[in-house]
């Protein structure tokens, strides 16, 4: 969700994997696709795009982190109400 609505806000999918994977790079992606939400909605965008941070900088780190059946209830339920917040603001994200 991430980089489609990354892909969507910059038009060139090339630049937005490069930027992706540099340091820092899912933070400059989250900027970038919040920048045109304001208030309440851009904070529960960042908010909602956290676990895909901790996601990727865990992989990016090579770490192994267990996970048990309550964090991944947990990071499910997340991941849905992010599909649902970035569902209902979409058109505010790509303006």
């Amino acid at each position: 969700m991430l980089l489609a609505a990354a892909v969507a806000v910059r038009s060139q999918e090339a630049d937005v994997l490069r930027l992706y994977r540099s340091a820092s790079g899912t933070k400059k992606i989250v900027d970038a696709v919040v920048q045109n939400v304001r208030g309440t909605q851009q904070q529960a965008l960042r908010d909602a795009f956290g676990v895909i941070s901790w996601w990727r900088n865990e992989a990016a780190h090579g770490e192994a982190t267990p996970a048990g059946e309550i964090e991944a209830h947990e990071a499910l339920g997340r991941l849905l109400r992010l599909a649902q917040l970035v569902s209902a603001i979409w058109s505010d994200l790509v303006a």
